[in-house]
């Protein structure tokens, strides 16, 4: 198993652009670790669109 290491950032925005930041560090996160964010966001995204398909498209997303 890979060691964990956490960060922490400090980082001053205006309250408008806090919600963006959060999916922009998410977004990166997922970048880091795969396999990780599919499992984290499976059940979590509620839509039109079947688990299948959301999956292969934040594949394509977040796979270079």
């Amino acid at each position: 198993m890979e060691e964990v290491t956490e960060v922490h950032i400090v980082i001053k925005t205006s309250q408008k652009n806090v919600e963006r930041l959060k999916i922009e560090l998410a977004m990166l996160q997922g970048k880091l670790n795969v396999e990780e964010a599919l499992k984290r966001a499976k059940g979590i995204m509620k839509g039109a669109k079947s688990w299948q398909e959301l999956e292969a498209e934040m594949y394509d997303e977040l796979v270079p």
